[in-house]
């Protein structure tokens, strides 16, 4: 992946958030993963720097050995640039 795709999914991404913080009913009972992309196609997540591709799947590992009722409204990501 190159630099400018990381950039444009990162943009992408940013576009979708507000100015203000939104209260959600998400309760993080599930879980919660926190990161951080930078714009040379890495981020880091729980203090590792690693491929955005990485992340990815080893996120959607995670989620998929969960059970859907603990994804939906219980497990959250959250994104920062």
């Amino acid at each position: 992946m190159n630099a400018r795709a990381a950039i444009a999914g990162g943009l992408l991404l940013a576009a979708c958030a507000g100015g203000a913080p939104v209260t959600t009913a998400f309760d993080r009972s599930a879980g919660e993963v926190e990161v951080r992309l930078h714009g040379d196609g890495f981020v880091t997540s729980a203090g590792r720097r690693m491929p955005l591709e990485r992340f990815v799947l080893e996120l959607r590992q995670r989620v998929r050995s969960m059970d859907q009722d603990d994804v939906r409204g219980r497990f959250v990501v959250r994104v920062r640039l």
